[in-house]
């Protein structure tokens, strides 16, 4: 992803059905990446939490390209189409979406 990004804008992680911790390491680990990869120094946006019953979060994407994070079983579709029609207001350019699935290791059952 840092690769493909190269040579743009660091863009604020939307995050539509992921929780906060889940989106901040996201985001972070994008940081690093682009750091380790390209050199760039730019610090990342904070990520921005969706929220179904405002338009609050709309503010936090202040005229930056946007990266929507979703996440299977977690994201729904109505969610993700509210995001998108708010997305079509704002004109943010889009870099894409990553789909975040968080690590299962030790959430098994044993036995």
């Amino acid at each position: 992803a840092a690769l493909r990004l190269g040579g743009r804008a660091a863009p604020v992680i939307l995050a539509v059905g992921v929780d906060a911790c889940a989106a901040q390491a996201l985001s972070s680990g994008l940081s690093d990446a682009r750091k380790t990869v390209l050199g760039s120094d730019e610090k990342p946006a904070a990520p921005v939490l969706f929220e179904r019953e405002t338009l609050d979060w709309l503010v936090g994407l202040r005229d930056r390209p946007v990266l929507v994070a979703v996440q299977p079983m977690k994201t729904t579709y109505d969610d993700l189409k509210l995001a998108a029609d708010g997305l079509a207001i704002t004109k943010n350019e889009i870099y894409g979406a990553v789909l975040f699935t968080p690590d299962l290791k030790g959430k098994a059952k044993k036995g």
